[in-house]
């Protein structure tokens, strides 16, 4: 509620350059596209600068004209912002083979209970380091607790991104497990995936551990994930063209007379 105070302050003080870091992340949908449509009135309708801090790359795409990509506080790249957005995806970390992110940035929750270790397998429980469309996935997550009583009443969930940041679904136990979820102090959770509905592209997938309606562990951008086209319809092709790593993809059939 402070952070939506201070963003209608400061945006109705008409100030010739507005700073605004994060605004964005801290809202629900109503209040995300009020914020656009008001930052996107500032620019073009009043004709002031904007100076909007975010690692959401849709906002970013539809607000900036130029784009600067920093790293530990120095400006790695400005240009325009559709090349600032493929720089930055770019050089995002891969963690395809698995990798210890217990130092990962970019944190929440209270982290009493913590996730250190992502992972990616096929069906076999082969590790890979690729997905591939319409087939099955297994994502491995590796977490532990600072107590060493079972953890009761969990929630555990994983959503996937596209790379301009927008969300596409979501796995989570509430949606699958009827009853409640307790888990070992510390142990591996998987999450299988029947057949991933993603084109060829790159994905990113945040993480988030409840206990008890309370976030442990939230981390954004926990692993990116590198799927290629796989015979998803059956037709050799998967996305129309220009989709690629934009959508997901959903079997259906038409009927045609």
């Amino acid at each position: 509620m402070y952070v939506r105070l201070a963003f209608s302050v400061a945006a109705h003080m008409e100030p010739d350059i507005l700073l605004v870091d994060e605004v964005l992340a801290v809202g629900d949908a109503e209040f995300q596209k009020k914020c656009l449509g008001k930052m996107d009135e500032i620019t073009k309708k009043d004709g002031r600068t904007i100076i909007f801090v975010s690692h959401n790359m849709g906002a970013i795409q539809q607000l900036c004209t130029k784009t600067a990509v920093l790293s530990n506080g120095k400006i790695e790249l400005f240009d325009d912002t559709d090349k600032a957005i493929h720089f930055y995806i770019d050089k995002l970390p891969s963690l395809m083979n698995g990798g210890n992110i217990s130092t990962r940035k970019r944190r929440g929750g209270v982290q009493n209970t913590k996730v250190t270790q992502v992972a990616f397998y096929d069906k076999d429980g082969n590790k890979i380091d690729r997905a591939v469309t319409g087939k099955p996935l297994k994502i491995r997550f590796t977490y532990s607790s600072k107590k060493p009583t079972p953890i009761e009443n969990c929630r555990v969930a994983v959503s996937f991104k596209n790379m301009l940041g927008q969300d596409l679904f979501i796995c989570s136990t509430e949606l699958t497990e009827k009853n409640a979820v307790h888990l070992p102090p510390s142990g591996d959770i998987t999450c299988e995936i029947e057949a991933l509905p993603l084109g060829k592209g790159r994905y990113t997938l945040d993480f988030m551990f409840e206990v008890d309606r309370q976030v442990e562990d939230r981390l954004e951008d926990a692993a990116t994930l590198q799927v290629e086209n796989g015979d998803f319809y059956g037709t050799a092709v998967t996305t129309p063209p220009n989709w690629e790593g934009r959508a997901v993809l959903v079997k259906h059939h038409w009927f045609l007379k």
